[in-house]
């Protein structure tokens, strides 16, 4: 039978072969013994009793079974597959460490095609909740006019700044997404001049919380102090959240969850609204 071979362990029992005066000398091929398997192709008689054989006294020398594998022609000539199987030995002595590694593979695996799914599942379209299904409603309407203070204690009034487009950033320092858009935000600040784009950042913090964190990440725009200011803007609890008030006022973009440079870039840069202004929506009660 032609198999693949991971070891082999020979038990020969030779009988009288070293008696000359003996006229017969018997092989016992029911002592070769495979208790392994070597890779390799070779003919096996795995589990197989063969029986004995007699061979006459010149024969002897010449057709011992196998006669390849006889100890010294075995050694000399095969020390690389002693070596071998000396190793799969070990191994095979190993198995218990083997099958707590192979487990170990399996949880990983299993773990890594959970974080997977998650990945997918994070990064794929969500659908809108509530909260976003009515900030976008303001798309098209005429914005809300509001007052704030920025952290240096200047004054920021929306209808001043008609003519200019408004980028508006709903943000908190503790917040991680709202700090992946920061350097976004920073170099967008760094590239459009004040006066055809105004950004500013409107977070709930008090004053020392957003000064203080302003000074170590380089904030270049105002930030103000999210507070007693009418709908849409107090109705935001999901952050970040950018609005885009184009140059006559009017809620342009409602976009949801961390912006990148691209994107901030095309509202700066893009045509005011072009469609017909519609009313302000009615808040659910």
């Amino acid at each position: 039978m032609l198999s693949f071979l991971f070891g082999v362990n020979l038990k020969i029992n030779w009988r009288n072969v070293n008696n000359a005066n003996d006229k017969h000398h018997k092989c016992s091929a029911s002592q070769l013994n495979f208790d392994y398997f070597l890779i390799a192709p070779v003919f096996t008689f795995h589990g197989a009793n063969l029986p004995e054989r007699t061979l006459s006294e010149d024969e002897a020398p010449k057709k011992i079974v196998m006669q390849q594998f006889s100890s010294r022609s075995f050694l000399r000539q095969n020390e690389s597959i002693l070596r071998e199987l000396a190793s799969i030995r070990k191994n095979m002595t190993d198995a218990p460490k083997t099958k707590s590694f192979r487990f170990v593979l399996t949880l990983l695996a299993i773990a890594l095609a959970l974080l997977g799914a998650e990945a997918i599942y994070y990064f794929s379209t969500p659908q809108l909740d509530d909260e976003q299904k009515m900030l976008l409603a303001w798309q098209g309407v005429q914005a809300p006019d509001f007052s704030v203070t920025n952290i240096d204690g200047q004054p920021i009034h929306l209808a001043d700044l008609k003519g200019k487009r408004v980028i508006l950033n709903f943000w908190a320092t503790w917040c991680v997404p709202c700090q992946i858009e920061l350097p976004s935000y920073i170099k967008l600040a760094a590239e459009t001049s004040p006066t055809n784009v105004v950004i500013f950042g409107l977070s709930p913090e008090d004053v020392a919380t957003q000064k203080n964190f302003a000074q170590h990440a380089g904030i270049n725009y105002p930030l103000t102090v999210l507070q007693n200011i009418p709908s849409p803007y107090q109705d935001v609890q999901e952050i970040p959240m950018t609005l885009v008030i184009d140059r006559h006022g009017v809620i342009q973009q409602v976009a949801f969850g961390p912006q990148d440079l691209k994107a901030l870039e095309a509202f700066a840069n893009e045509a005011d609204y072009s469609g017909t202004v519609k009313t302000a929506p009615i808040a659910p009660k």
